[in-house]
């Protein structure tokens, strides 16, 4: 193997498939552990700005609009961030396939900590006025571009390092370590919220922001060079190396990129159940802040176990059958989750909550790294998907806010949100179902298609 990763960049590598046991060499675990933290501190960062954009960014950065505007204005930022995401995933993407998957998750991390940390010393509207709106959504732009190189670099990281029974369940540890963001970011709401309506909007929401200093140092030391990953070099020899995976991808894998994208619908189910739910419940339906982020952090939880539990199950029965059941289950549950608030029935709120998020969802969303990433050979595989991924969590990133403005036709309320929702699982399930079925499709013969 030459010393220089260059030397083989420049030219099309063809050499014989190494032999499996090349491939598990190294440290499965810190691999695996390398995944599950990346995300969790990317996830960290990005879910703390859905929950104040939930609860507080209305009144600090849009408190020049009425109160359903606000809402709306508000939970409309967080979907900018996946507006970026398509840009973010073509060159995150080019990265992670050209110059190896530990420089695109180390350059994910970096943008993602530098920018969460400066959306927590922006100034409110009521001191910079149009300029404060304006540099949140820059910075969630700056955040959604972050996204997809610590997305699909770890799902690749996670099923090039796997036995060949058990890629979806390392796959899943990456999923995991996503769940654990989102508890984390909840968590350190919960004391933030409990401030005095004073204090709140002024600096008690800045602290969760100023957490983003530790993903920035995570991401310059764990996300470059990182030995745990030199693994990914086997791979890089053995298979051809693009000038430009996305032109590659494009040229080759447009039907791939699409089913992804149109499976990657369902991520929907999650945005909706989490964001709009936590912002319809406390400022529509009057459920104290405190309860509604309990069920979040309650669900998620539990969902750290049955993400894995349900990628095993996809290990033995195949990928398609788990995710359109997830995505299937999830459409039927959001319509008495959405209702339980509608009826502020605090109750029936936690138990079609916890079902939806760590039941229903959790299995599509346990089997969709390996669904996503083994549509495409190695030399493609974090391009494609993260592209892929991005186009249809632009209308996850979409949800909470189209959700609110649904919200406003009183004739329909809380049905037409979850109509919306069920609409997108079910373009998702026959997306999955259009799929090639790859749980017993070996590495080698992912790679040379």
């Amino acid at each position: 193997m030459p010393g220089n990763p260059l030397e083989f960049q420049e030219s099309l590598i063809m050499r014989p498939a190494v032999d499996q046991t090349a491939r598990e060499t190294g440290n499965r675990g810190q691999i695996v552990f390398v995944a599950w933290l990346s995300n969790a501190f990317t996830y960290c960062n990005f879910f703390m700005y859905g929950t104040a954009a939930a609860l507080v960014f209305g009144p600090v950065f849009f408190d020049h609009l009425d109160a359903g505007w606000r809402e709306v204005a508000a939970l409309g930022t967080f979907g900018a961030g996946y507006i970026a995401r398509p840009l973010g995933a073509l060159v995150l993407g080019h990265v992670g396939d050209r110059f190896g998957r530990d420089k695109a998750l180390g350059l994910s991390l970096v943008l993602m900590g530098v920018s969460t940390v400066l959306i927590g010393v922006l100034p409110s509207y009521a001191v910079a006025g149009v300029a404060a709106p304006v540099g949140l959504v820059l910075l969630r732009l700056v955040q959604g571009f972050a996204i997809p190189g610590a997305h699909a670099g770890t799902f690749s990281i996670a099923i090039e390092s796997a036995p060949s029974k058990r890629r979806a369940l390392f796959a899943s540890f990456a999923i995991s370590g996503t769940a654990f963001g989102f508890i984390a970011a909840t968590l350190v709401f919960i004391p933030v919220m409990a401030l005095p309506h004073d204090q709140l909007p002024s600096w008690g929401w800045r602290i969760p922001f100023f957490l983003g200093a530790a993903t920035l140092w995570l991401g310059c030391r764990m996300g470059f060079s990182t030995p745990e990953l030199r693994i990914f070099e086997h791979e890089r020899n053995r298979v051809r190396v693009e000038r430009i995976p996305g032109l590659e991808l494009l040229r080759a894998h447009k039907r791939a990129v699409l089913r992804v994208g149109m499976a990657a619908l369902v991520a929907t189910v999650s945005s909706v159940s989490s964001f709009f739910v936590l912002s319809q419940a406390v400022n529509g339906s009057g459920v104290p802040a405190a309860t509604m982020l309990s069920m979040l952090v309650i669900s998620s939880f539990i969902a750290m176990f049955t993400t894995p539990a349900w990628a095993w199950v996809a290990d033995q029965v195949g990928r398609r059958p788990v995710f359109m059941a997830g995505a299937i289950g999830s459409a039927t549950l959001t319509w008495p989750l959405l209702w339980a608030v509608d009826q502020a029935n605090v109750a029936l709120i936690f138990i079609f909550g916890i079902l939806q998020n760590s039941l229903a969802y959790s299995a599509s969303n346990g089997v969709a790294p390996s669904l996503y990433a083994e549509m495409f050979p190695a030399h493609v595989r974090v391009s494609g998907t993260a592209f892929g991924i991005q186009i249809g969590l632009l209308a996850a990133g979409m949800g909470p806010g189209l959700s609110a403005v649904l919200m406003q036709h009183e004739s329909l309320g809380w049905m037409s949100v979850a109509s919306f929702v069920t609409v997108v699982c079910v373009v998702a399930t026959l997306a999955a179902w259009s799929a090639q079925e790859t749980v017993d499709v070996s590495m080698d013969r992912l790679d040379e298609r």
